[in-house]
């Protein structure tokens, strides 16, 4: 059994991916790690986790995964832009 704070991973019916939760502010976060293997899906999740504690200590504003996706919209205004 993990300790609090330490998120988690599981599978989700359909998908061949490891998922992870964890928690920051409250508010639980939920996204496929893109890893097959469980090992590799644990680091994926220590990662978040080092992120989510940057956040705490006011070391670095987490990004979470819906600030990380990218419109297409957003991607051809700024190729526009560079032309």
């Amino acid at each position: 059994m993990k300790a609090r704070g330490e998120g988690r991973i599981f599978s989700r019916a359909g998908s061949v991916y490891w998922w992870c939760a964890y928690f920051l502010r409250g508010k639980e976060y939920r996204e496929s790690t893109g890893k097959t293997d469980p090992k590799e899906a644990e680091k994926f999740l220590k990662r978040r986790l080092k992120e989510v504690g940057a956040d705490q200590i006011g070391k670095a504003t987490f990004i979470g995964p819906q600030q990380e996706r990218i419109k297409v919209g957003k991607l051809l205004d700024a190729l526009e832009a560079d032309y």
